[in-house]
Parts: C-alpha cells; sequence; structure tokens
C-alpha cells in the first residue's frame, strides 16, 4: 500500500501539473462540476456492502453473490438516471456544455458496480499487492490518454478522458487478477443483514461526500467555473498530500481494526500508533505547506494559477486536522457503531454546510478558511465522541504532540529564515533552498525532542523497504 499510495499519488501529481500547464481553469471548473454529482451519486451503487462484506465475522457465497448483483443493477439504474438529467444538472451550473460530460462521465456509475465486491474481498484479504497493481496500471495508462489529448487541443475531454480511463483500466485488471466469479444468485436474506450495516455507512459516505463537494457546488453555483478551477488547483494539492500521508494506512487500518475489536486494548494501541505515525509526518509538511504556498503554485503550475496561492495557504489548516482524525471513521465501524458514526457525521457535515454557505459570499479563500476553523472546532468534540464507546484517552492521543508541535515550530523558523535570504530569486530558487532547510532542521528536532516519534517513522520506512525487497 505505501508503494501503491506513493507512486500512484506521485504520477497523478505530475500529471495534474502537466494537465495544469496545458489547460484553462475553465476546463477543470467543468470537470470539478461534474466531479460533484459523480461523487454524490456514486456512494448510492455500493450502498455500503463493500464495508459490510469486509467487516463481518462469518461471509457466505450468497451474501457475496447478493451484494455483487445488487451494485450492478444500481449502477446500471443510476448510469441511465444521470443520462437523462444531464441537461438539468447543466443548467443548475449554467454551463451548457456539462449536459455532454455528464453523459460520458455516467459510465464510472456502471464500472464502480463491477469494481466494488471484487476490491472487498481483496481487501477483506489483506491482499493490498493486487489493489496497487491495478490502480497503478490504471494511473499510468490514464495519465498517458489524458496529456495526449490535452496536447492535441481536447480541453476538457483530456480530463474527461483521465477519469473513465482509469476506471476501465482499473476494472479489467481487477478481474484478471481476483478468483471470484459471480453465481446468479440473489438472498433477501442476504439482501437485508446487508443492508442494515449498509444502510448506515451509505449515509456515512453520502454525508461525507456531500460535505467534500458542497464547496465545489456553491463555488461553481454562486461565483462561477473560473474561481472553481483556482479552488480546485489548491485544493488537489492538499488532497494529494492527505492521500500520501494517509492512504497507505487507510485501507489497511480497516482490516486490521477490524480483527482487534474484540481485544479493546490492542485496537485503541493501533488506532494511537497509526495517529502519531502520520502526525509525525503532517505537522512539518502542513507548517511548511503554508509557508511555501506562493512560490509553489507559481514554480509547478505557472502564474496564471496564482489566485490559487491563498486558497492553498488556507486550506493547510483543513489538511492537517483532516490527518489527525483520517483514522477516526474506520474504528468506529470497526466496532460496529455505524449508528453512532452516521450522527456524527451528520453533525460535522452540517457545520461544514454552513460554514460555507456563510463564506461564499467572501470569497473562495473564505471557503477554504471555513472549511479548516469547523474541522478544528470538530476534532476534540471527536475524540471525546470516541472515547464514549471506543475508551480512547485523549491525553494518550495527545501525549507526543508537545514534542511534535517544539520541532515544528523549528522547522518553520528555519523554513521562513532561508525564504528571507533568497526571497529577490525567483519562486524555483527559494523551493530549492527552503525545502532541504525544512526536511533537515525538522528531523534533527525530531531526534532531539521526540526521539519515539522519530523511531516509529524510520521503522515504518524500514517494514516498507523490507516487504519490497522479499516481494
Amino acid at each position: 500500500m505505501g508503494l501503491d499510495s506513493t507512486v500512484n499519488q506521485a504520477v497523478s501529481l505530475g500529471v495534474f501539473i502537466v494537465l495544469g500547464r496545458l489547460l484553462e481553469p475553465r476546463a477543470f471548473g467543468l470537470v470539478a462540476s461534474a466531479a460533484v454529482v459523480l461523487w454524490l451519486l456514486r456512494v448510492v451503487v455500493d450502498q455500503g456492502f463493500s464495508s459490510a462484506l469486509i467487516q463481518r465475522g462469518q461471509l457466505t457465497s450468497i451474501d457475496i453473490d447478493t451484494a455483487f448483483w445488487t451494485a450492478v443493477v444500481t449502477g446500471t439504474a443510476v448510469a441511465a438516471l444521470t443520462v437523462a438529467t444531464a441537461p438539468l444538472i447543466a443548467d443548475l451550473f449554467s454551463q451548457p456544455r456539462l449536459a455532454a460530460v455528464m453523459r460520458v462521465v455516467s459510465v464510472v456509475f456502471v464500472l464502480a458496480a463491477l469494481d466494488g465486491t471484487q476490491s472487498a474481498l481483496l481487501t477483506r484479504a489483506m491482499d493490498f499487492r493486487s489493489q496497487a497493481i491495478r490502480r497503478l496500471a490504471a494511473t499510468f495508462v490514464s495519465a498517458v490518454a489524458a496529456i495526449v489529448l490535452a496536447a492535441t487541443g481536447a480541453g476538457v475531454w483530456a480530463l474527461v478522458a483521465q477519469l473513465v480511463t482509469f476506471e476501465s483500466v482499473s476494472v479489467v485488471l481487477l478481474w484478471s487478477l481476483a478468483d471470484w466469479r459471480p453465481s446468479f444468485r440473489f438472498s433477501r436474506a442476504s439482501f437485508r443483514e446487508l443492508l442494515t450495516f449498509g444502510a448506515s455507512v451509505t449515509g456515512i459516505r453520502f454525508l461525507t461526500n456531500v460535505g467534500g463537494n458542497a464547496d465545489n457546488l456553491l463555488i461553481g453555483v454562486v461565483i462561477g467555473p473560473l474561481a472553481l478551477g483556482y479552488y480546485v488547483i489548491a485544493f488537489r494539492v492538499m488532497t494529494v498530500i492527505n492521500q500520501v500521508l494517509a492512504l497507505t494506512l487507510l485501507q489497511v487500518v480497516f482490516s486490521a481494526f477490524s480483527r482487534l475489536r474484540s481485544d479493546p486494548d490492542a485496537l485503541n494501541d493501533a488506532f494511537y500508533r497509526s495517529s502519531n505515525l502520520v502526525s509525525a509526518v503532517a505537522f512539518p509538511i502542513y507548517a511548511g505547506l503554508a509557508i511555501v504556498a506562493h512560490p509553489l503554485i507559481v514554480a509547478v503550475f505557472g502564474a496564471k494559477w496564482t489566485p490559487s496561492a491563498p486558497v492553498l495557504e488556507a486550506l493547510t489548516l483543513a489538511g492537517l486536522v483532516q490527518c489527525q482524525t483520517i483514522f477516526s471513521s474506520q474504528y468506529a465501524i470497526a466496532l460496529g457503531k455505524v449508528h453512532n458514526e452516521l450522527r456524527w457525521t451528520t453533525l460535522l457535515v452540517a457545520g461544514q454546510l454552513v460554514g460555507f454557505a456563510i463564506a461564499v459570499s467572501f470569497g473562495i479563500v473564505a471557503v477554504a478558511l471555513s472549511l479548516g476553523i469547523v474541522l478544528a472546532v470538530a476534532w476534540p468534540v471527536r475524540l471525546m465522541w470516541l472515547r464514549r464507546f471506543g475508551g480512547l484517552s485523549p491525553r494518550e492521543y495527545f501525549r507526543p504532540y508537545p514534542r511534535l508541535v517544539g520541532a515544528t515550530v523549528a522547522m518553520a523558523a528555519a523554513v521562513i529564515g532561508a525564504g528571507q535570504l533568497v526571497t529577490d530569486h525567483g519562486s524555483v530558487i527559494q523551493l530549492a533552498v527552503q525545502i532541504p532547510v525544512g526536511v533537515v532542521v525538522y528531523a534533527l528536532a525530531l531526534l532531539l525532542l521526540a526521539r519515539r516519534e522519530a523511531m516509529a517513522v524510520l521503522e515504518g520506512a524500514r517494514n516498507l523497504r523490507r516487504t519490497l525487497r522479499d516481494d
């Protein structure tokens, strides 16, 4: 998973940079508008059955067949509905070209239906090697398709092709690598059992997607596609960082947490270690990103994306907090507390919607900042919530934080100082000086102030190297 996440995100970011230089902001805004609808409805296709297949202690073949055929029927229906309502969606965003885009990307719902059950079985078996192979291959193929089309003047269709190609190649390889094949069977009893668990998971994912896409929706409708394009670029940088930091562990910890749910002490210890490991890396990255956001955007994407820089600065707060709580949902669901998790997600998303609705009239920077403020306020409440039904100790959770903050402050001071020395030498030179200084100073400060956390990071790197060598 470490190899999958790192290489996948590196390639995706590289392609995103190339496309950012070849395409105009409006193209990104148009596809981002389509993505709002896509990710909201994609949750409905799975109905939480994939998580149910992973979480269940005993799993029968009829459960698997029922989950698969339910997804196929639902995915086909959602795709047909999207095609039929494409003009209405385009009218909502006041973008006539969006209708054609929606009709093409609707095929993703059918592909998602063919993906969910097979992927869940591999995750349940902790066969992350097969998952990594198919995602990496899909990333490379879709990257080539997008760049070729963008270079030949395809515009927004380069981004659409990247999305559809990734999903298509991923599904084809998944079925080539996985052994399971469906039988033409369906059980009403199994459907009801899966739906009891899956309905709450679906609610959680749907609300999470609402919270994650409401900012794009409001910006696209209220301000317009150009502003949305600037916002999407900044948000994409934050998303890539979060995925590199946490996606390596995210799918692994759900399987691990599910296996440890009968041993509360071991489960809580796994949660502390996973969270602390991500925090030790996230603190310096987001502090440094807030400092170098402007030269980074200009150097990587070009001067035409300069309005994205202040948005990225504002988003660093949200990114940092998200990393601190990124495993909490897996923890709650592994314990079977899906109804509690659904209530929490409802409250959190409601707060985000209120924040976005207030902030959107003040511009895209205000929207970005509102997300960070809502998440920061909810963070300690979230921990107390988990303590009620899981027995987590906030004191144990926050134990390494003073040391991590001290090391981060030392790093930030060094980066700011280095930047002052080369402030007149252009964005590329600034980054070339500030980033190495930040890495060296934080590593030294971490060894002095938080040796335990430093050793955990090094041990994770050693384990990854051993795994790659053995494979």
